[in-house]
């Protein structure tokens, strides 16, 4: 059974919505060669990424593995808005969400597929 809405999905999809670059927080240089994101933005927002899910996961209680820290890390990387794919002529929040449901989908389809690692 897919649980997207388990606390060890939902937390970093919902960090994936809130730090997706250039909606809270951009960096100056944010588009490079027909206006894709940055790759230093995307890498600083998964750092961030990284340690505030770290931060949120203590304070919740949730126990992390290695694997609960580098796979969302990475999907984020990959699933962030205009890097490998967005929605065409679509702005602002909705590009955003619909990266959110895929990152959410394949990061519970991993979770489920592969529970030694989590």
């Amino acid at each position: 059974m897919i649980d997207i809405t388990g606390p060890k999905v939902l937390l970093p999809a919902t960090l994936f919505i809130l730090l997706s670059p250039g909606l809270f927080l951009q960096l100056p240089t944010m588009t490079w060669m027909s206006g894709q994101t940055s790759r230093t933005s995307v890498m600083f927002h998964a750092l961030v990424f990284v340690i505030v899910y770290s931060l949120l996961a203590r304070a919740l209680n949730l126990v992390l593995t290695k694997m609960d820290l580098i796979v969302p890390a990475i999907l984020f990387i990959l699933l962030s808005p205009h890097v490998f794919f967005s929605v065409p002529n679509q702005m602002g929040l909705t590009p955003i969400l619909l990266h959110a449901l895929v990152f959410s989908a394949i990061f519970a389809v991993l979770r489920s597929q592969f529970p030694q690692y989590y």
